[in-house]
């Protein structure tokens, strides 16, 4: 099942943070990638978003059908350079998003190769990565590669419920390695979007 078979804190910070900074309209299209649970999508198709929800792993596909029968559920591995060619079939999006991408070096190469296929869809992808992980050195990797990108650490999570208790020790701890990482084709006139 890969990884994607647990929720982990970054899919849950994305989702609090984008279930607040996004806002209902206008309707956005957005993808996730290496989707897991799904709990950053469900956030936002609760709030009225058409989302594609892609993961590489058949078990955790499985899961997401079983569990969200309606949404748009598809097989698409972004570390793969052979399923770049299905991301032209599918149209352009507002945004794509991922949580716990950039794991290592290596999914960090990977992520960079398959940068430009990702941002020939959409003009904008946001990751939300562990500081210790290795976000920050590949985040300058990326910009090296003539990309703009925005980094930040995030704020301080409160009031987030975990299994019936409110602000979980553990959840605090991983927030606060919680580092938000913004990438562009190129910076616009005021240098970000509206919305975050």
């Amino acid at each position: 099942c890969g990884d994607g078979g647990v929720t982990w804190a970054m899919a849950l910070i994305l989702a609090n943070m984008v279930s607040t900074s996004l806002p209902e309209y206008p309707r956005l299209r957005l993808l996730e990638l290496g989707a897991g649970t799904g709990l950053v999508s469900s956030c936002l198709q609760r709030r009225g978003h058409e989302l594609v929800v892609t993961d590489g792993h058949d078990e955790v596909l499985l899961n997401l059908r079983k569990n969200w029968p309606k949404a748009d559920i598809r097989r698409f591995r972004w570390h793969v350079a052979e399923d770049y060619q299905v991301l032209s079939q599918w149209g352009s999006f507002d945004l794509l998003l991922g949580a716990d991408l950039l794991v290592d070096a290596r999914h960090c190469d990977a992520f960079r190769a398959a940068l430009r296929p990702l941002l020939g869809v959409s003009p904008e992808v946001l990751l939300m990565e562990r500081h210790r992980s290795g976000a920050r050195p590949c985040a300058k990797l990326i910009r090296s590669d003539g990309f703009w990108v925005e980094e930040r650490q995030e704020e301080q999570l409160t009031n987030v419920v975990v299994d019936s208790e409110r602000d979980p020790p553990w959840l605090l701890l991983e927030a606060s390695e919680a580092v938000l990482i913004r990438v562009r084709r190129e910076e616009n006139e005021n240098g970000s979007a509206e919305w975050l």
